[in-house]
């Protein structure tokens, strides 16, 4: 399925959902490299919980409602204590605990928790590996898109990674792409999984390619004759993405 342009006004867009069916927007191709899939927060059209409203700010409390039986409660404090950030830091132990729930909405609220809370959240990184083999497709690009934005850190994702770029789900092979391109050349291993990508019917798909491939080093070097034509695709952000990577590896136009 192809995915349509979206303008950096998409910043203001509230995202609003149902918890029961979770599903969140999916933002694509206006991104820049560096925060092309933005960790969406995950807002209930039901608004939030008393629980929750009466924890506030107070990281010890949200922490403990974390464990509440109602797994609305748990998805929304799980939500408040990513929108707080790195100040929540002191979250992330239970907030790990949280990504083996049996909800798959509270798993992905506890992805997106996680992937604000900065450098501190990386010994998420093995659980969030497992995640990529999660049954729900939205807990998959999730768990990628954290894992990239954690650069050399997550490099033990790579063949996990690897793998998902086969996955069912496109945006889940999109995030895949994106992510093994913020881990860098420490995902050089998938090089050759990404080049025949390149061809992908997925315009998404060829850009986030693409611009992976110019992260990976000297190593990507050798793809270069198979980005030159994409100078030409037929799409805007395709060209970008591969003038990009070109540029990276230190061809001369």
């Amino acid at each position: 399925m192809k995915m349509k342009h979206l303008k950096k006004t998409l910043s203001i867009i509230v995202f609003l959902f149902a918890i029961q069916f979770g599903g969140a927007p999916r933002v694509t191709q206006a991104q820049t490299p560096e925060a092309r899939i933005p960790i969406l927060p995950i807002v209930f059209l039901a608004g939030t919980p008393e629980e929750v409203e009466a924890a506030g700010s107070s990281v010890p409390a949200l922490i403990k409602l974390l464990n509440h039986p109602d797994r609305r409660i748990r998805s929304s404090s799980a939500n408040n204590l990513g929108g707080m950030g790195e100040s929540a830091k002191a979250s992330i132990p239970s907030l790990i605990l949280l990504l083996e729930d049996k909800d798959m909405i509270v798993r992905r609220c506890a992805i997106y928790a996680l992937g604000r809370m900065g450098d501190s959240a990386k010994t998420a990184v093995p659980k969030l590996i497992s995640l990529l083999e999660d049954v729900d497709s939205e807990v998959r690009w999730r768990a990628a898109n954290v894992l990239g934005q954690m650069g050399d850190s997550a490099k033990t994702a790579t063949p996990r990674l690897t793998l998902l770029l086969e996955d069912q789900d496109s945006y889940t092979r999109m995030n895949a792409a994106i992510a093994l391109g913020g881990i860098g050349e420490s995902a050089k291993t998938a090089i050759p999984n990404l080049t025949p990508l390149l061809k992908d019917e997925d315009s998404d798909i060829r850009g986030s390619v693409a611009y992976a491939i110019g992260q990976m080093g000297p190593s990507a070097k050798n793809v270069i004759p198979k980005l030159i034509p994409l100078l030409k695709d037929e799409n805007d952000y395709v060209r970008k993405e591969a003038t990009d990577a070109l540029k990276k590896l230190g061809y001369t136009f």
